[in-house]
């Protein structure tokens, strides 16, 4: 959720058309950093929503709708207990005290975070492989990428600009669209995570910063996620144990590949390129998902 700060920033952000990366470099901090700042993860001080001001080149009035947005924050920050019940507020009064004396362990962090972000189905709020999702057929899935390819760029156009419309572009169509990016320790490594009943996509830094790099790989992960979201982040959906065997066309994992290699690369540009490493070099994927897709589609 964005603070009123944050959606200040983005927006003037937005606007200027700089991105995430552009900011943080202005300001000598990570990406990760000033989307932290941007979604209430850190905290802001006037002194950064006015180095924020700067490095967005904001005028006058600008600059002070930014800082009394970073006012409007840090007084938001305050949380009101008054009104819940007597256990509830002994509750918060000692988590508080721990928090501010001993703070927490990694392993009680973990509970924590199971107990608050934790869906109505008791699974974790983001989507990983093994999960079960209602069925799509190749077809259907690759017509679905297909439209979302057009919506957003010309059929002449090989390179899928997907950092472009998952920064600037989605939020057209999707109003409360966040792209979110965080260091690689609070993502436990994954590569990104679609928050689940929510418009949120987040990147672990190296893949934001990669993606944007034109890295196959990272470019991949981008539209993968996108294609979670698109395709599961508001269905139900259950996890399902390793052992137990399910339709690969359930799988959330197989439908968000396919809706990403068709996403990027779709069948009817395949006969543009001279081979598959023409069509690396042309779509701005990996090699070894060239060589997979000139298979499907020329062999």
């Amino acid at each position: 959720m964005l603070t009123p700060f944050g959606k200040a920033a983005r927006k003037l952000r937005i606007e200027k058309g700089l991105r995430l990366l552009d900011v943080a470099y202005s300001l000598g901090v990570t990406a990760s950093y000033v989307s932290a700042v941007e979604t209430g993860r850190r905290q802001v001080t006037e002194e950064f929503a006015l180095r924020v001001a700067h490095a967005l080149q904001l005028n006058e009035s600008e600059s002070d709708e930014l800082v009394r947005s970073a006012q409007q924050t840090t007084s938001g920050l305050k949380i009101n207990i008054e009104n819940l019940p007597p256990a509830e507020r002994e509750v918060m009064a000692a988590f508080a005290r721990r928090i501010n004396t001993e703070g927490l362990n990694a392993e009680d962090l973990e509970k924590l975070r199971e107990i608050v972000f934790k869906v109505a189905n008791g699974s974790q709020p983001f989507l990983k492989r093994g999960f079960l999702v209602p069925p799509l057929q190749t077809k259907v899935i690759r017509t679905f990428a297909e439209r979302i390819r057009a919506t957003f760029i010309k059929d002449n156009v090989n390179e899928f600009p997907i950092m472009d419309i998952l920064e600037f572009r989605l939020h057209r169509l999707i109003p409360d669209f966040v792209l979110e990016v965080m260091e690689s320790e609070e993502m436990d490594n994954d590569e990104g995570r679609t928050i689940h009943g929510t418009n949120k996509i987040i990147l672990r830094r190296d893949v934001y910063e990669g993606a944007w790099n034109s890295k196959g790989r990272d470019r991949f992960t981008a539209s993968h996620e996108l294609g979670h979201l698109l395709l599961h982040s508001q269905v139900a959906f259950t996890r399902m144990e390793s052992s137990e065997a399910h339709p690969i066309y359930r799988d959330s994992e197989w439908q968000a590949d396919e809706f990403a290699s068709t996403l990027l690369v779709p069948p009817h540009i395949v006969k543009n390129f001279a081979g598959p490493l023409d069509l690396a070099a042309g779509c701005k994927i990996t090699p070894s998902a060239a060589a997979v897709i000139w298979s499907k589609h020329v062999i």
